[in-house]
């Protein structure tokens, strides 16, 4: 099928040789970018190169694959993944310079870290005294939490323990990393440590990825961290700049973990990177891209859906009138419709999205009250009904 694209769109899926740095507004399709332009690389004629595509949620990274299945041999031909899971391919076939021989264990869960250190400071008489002086176990707890949540700031900094300057952080740090390797396992922070340690001490393991991988592309990286950014840069090395790099600095969400949207301006000015913006928002009526300028003036949009769309802001007594009304504006347009929608409005394909669960208990009283039977669905409730009216309405929360 034949994928139409605007001239910016097209100027990015033409990009070949160099740096190029996208910045994509909402709805401007910049995954759609990235996906077309490897696949027009894969499919050119006599070249035998790899692609190395990399996202920040498997989700994404599925996405991607998913819409490149057609292309011949692209499992063979493409690593599409997270960059934790690039990382630990590249540690699982060549970290033994850092003391890793196999598929490592990754120590995701909290819980689990929380137990390494736990064991790592009672084989340490100075720590283990330090977390014995609460009495409560909850303090003490809180103190294991602070105590990972400093070691990770270290790890996702690039900081070791021998360079951490507090002697006694610097032996929690150690001892913490001790207790993992004697589980022979890593946590998700050394991923990218131990593969940056690896790049900068193994310069031709970096190179040999380097000469695999002809064209690198990173989707949504305005959410970026140190230790990510400088793993990109000590795989590519003084002079490999076929990086595609593409973000939006208004949409970081991964400023908890560190991200930040500096890296993209960092990236064109380390990589001496082209820059394209992609200006146009496909995904958002029109009414929601003025709702959106309204509260961000620098927002720019160049083109936008045909549809008008609309925004309302109503301020109710209470969580039960609340419920009320979004009850009745579901019924009214299962009757009614709505005039941006051809053929009615289908209310399996309506949703009502809250902050949190417990808004929802106002607004299931009132479905109840109305004879609407619903039950839980991906995280959220899915109201159903033997009505004509009403079939399916999904209520979820971010």
């Amino acid at each position: 099928m034949a994928i139409t694209l605007t001239k910016a769109q097209q100027s990015v899926v033409d990009h070949n040789e160099g740096a190029l740095l996208v910045v994509a507004g909402p709805g401007s399709g910049k995954t759609r970018v990235v996906t077309e332009r490897i696949r027009r690389l894969l499919e050119i004629d006599g070249q035998h190169f790899r692609v190395l595509a990399l996202t920040f949620t498997t989700k994404a990274a599925g996405y991607i694959a998913e819409r490149l299945t057609s292309v011949p041999g692209v499992d063979e031909r493409a690593f599409i993944g997270t960059i934790h899971s690039f990382c630990t391919e590249v540690l699982a076939n060549r970290g033994k310079a850092v003391g890793i021989d196999d598929v490592p264990n990754i120590f995701e869960s909290h819980n689990d870290r929380r137990e390494v250190l736990i064991e790592a400071v009672r084989q340490e008489p100075e720590l283990q005294a330090m977390l014995e002086a609460h009495e409560d176990s909850r303090e003490r707890i809180k103190l294991v939490d602070r105590w990972l949540s400093i070691i990770g700031e270290y790890k996702n900094t690039l900081v070791l323990p021998e360079m951490v300057a507090d002697p006694r952080v610097s032996r929690l740090y150690a001892a913490y990393n001790d207790q993992l390797r004697a589980s022979n396992a890593l946590d998700f922070d050394d991923l990218l440590l131990l593969t940056y340690q690896l790049f900068e001490q193994r310069p031709k393991i970096a190179e040999f990825y380097r000469r695999q991988y002809r064209y690198i592309s990173i989707d949504e990286a305005q959410d970026l961290n140190e230790a990510q950014y400088r793993v990109l840069c000590s795989l590519c090395g003084g002079e490999y700049r076929n990086v595609l790099m593409v973000g939006d600095p208004k949409q970081a969400i991964f400023t908890w973990n560190g991200g930040h949207p500096k890296y993209l301006e960092l990236f064109a000015q380390d990589f001496s990177a082209s820059r394209v913006e992609l200006l146009d928002n496909f995904r958002s009526s029109s009414a929601v891209v003025r709702a959106a300028t309204s509260i961000n003036r620098d927002y720019r949009v160049e083109g936008e859906l045909p549809i008008q769309g609309v925004v309302q802001v109503k301020a109710l007594s209470d969580e039960v009138a609340e419920a009320q009304y979004v009850a009745d504006t579901i019924a009214d347009l299962a009757r009614n419709g709505h005039a941006d929608v051809e053929g009615g409005v289908r209310l399996n394909r309506c949703a009502v999205i809250g902050r949190n669960r417990f808004v929802f208990d106002s607004l299931c009283e009132e479905f109840d009250r109305r004879s609407v039977q619903y039950y839980k669905k991906f995280g959220g409730l899915v109201v159903q009904s033997e009505s004509d009216l009403m079939a399916e309405v999904e209520l979820g929360f971010r």
